[in-house]
């Protein structure tokens, strides 16, 4: 445990000296956070609380979706990011290479730059969930309606979006270490833009409310998924696969 914890600290050191893809990459976070939900809030909250009498299940399902949008979109920006810088540069320099000639094993190097790249995206996006949560409470409902809150809410947004990204960076990072860092990237980059515009068509077209349990399980069942292709892919983890790769 203390390698994993060793690798991943100075994994995350490396990439927070990188200031300027820092910047960038939650510069574009913000924008994209704040524009999804300004024009989600606009559209359907704020026709929603001035009705007569509010549909407390639209409502859900609207806000439901704001906060997954928000969620979703910090945490993959933030890990696509570093997810590339973290495979595509450190095995270009060699750095794995170094690293494999340590008392180091496969799998910690594996697990510690993949926790490296989960963890600040997972505490950016939890930041802008409960910031984006209680603007929009202090905003539109409580004015109206009062405090506006489901546990599926919390529990979908802070526990199942993470495990989701969680499973999707250990397996990213299991493809680019064993095999080809371009191909992990592209699983990173198409995977965010995929997920989100699905779950916003299935929560559109009533196929489930993004403030219900059903949505709390189809995301964990993603991460389900995602983790038996990791535990299946974790035996080509070997020190000849991973320096061949290169």
């Amino acid at each position: 445990m203390s390698y994993i914890s060793t690798v991943m600290q100075a994994a995350i050191k490396t990439s927070l000296r990188l200031r300027s893809v820092v910047i960038v990459s939650m510069g574009v976070v913000f924008i994209c956070v704040i524009g999804v939900a300004a024009i989600f809030a606009t559209q359907f909250i704020s026709p929603g609380v001035n009705t007569a009498i509010p549909d407390r299940s639209a409502l859900e399902n609207y806000f439901g979706l704001i906060l997954f949008t928000t969620c979703f979109i910090s945490i993959g920006i933030f890990a696509s990011v570093n997810a590339f810088q973290s495979l595509t540069r450190e095995k270009s320099r060699g750095n794995i290479q170094a690293l494999l000639a340590t008392p180091l094993a496969p799998h910690d190097i594996w697990l510690g730059k993949s926790l490296a790249v989960f963890l600040p995206g997972f505490i950016l996006a939890v930041v802008m969930t409960i910031a984006i949560f209680l603007v929009l409470n202090f905003i539109y409902f409580i004015p109206k309606i009062g405090f506006f809150l489901t546990p599926w809410m919390l529990i979908s947004n802070l526990v199942a979006v993470p495990l989701v990204y969680l499973a999707l960076m250990l397996l990213v990072h299991e493809i680019g270490l064993a095999g080809k860092p371009a191909t992990a990237n592209v699983i990173t980059q198409i995977f965010l833009p995929v997920m989100i515009a699905l779950m916003i068509n299935l929560v559109v077209h009533g196929v489930m409310n993004a403030g219900s349990w059903l949505f709390t399980v189809a995301l964990v069942g993603l991460a389900v998924v995602i983790s038996v292709f990791v535990l299946k892919l974790r035996s080509t983890l070997t020190v000849q696969k991973i320096i061949l790769s290169q």
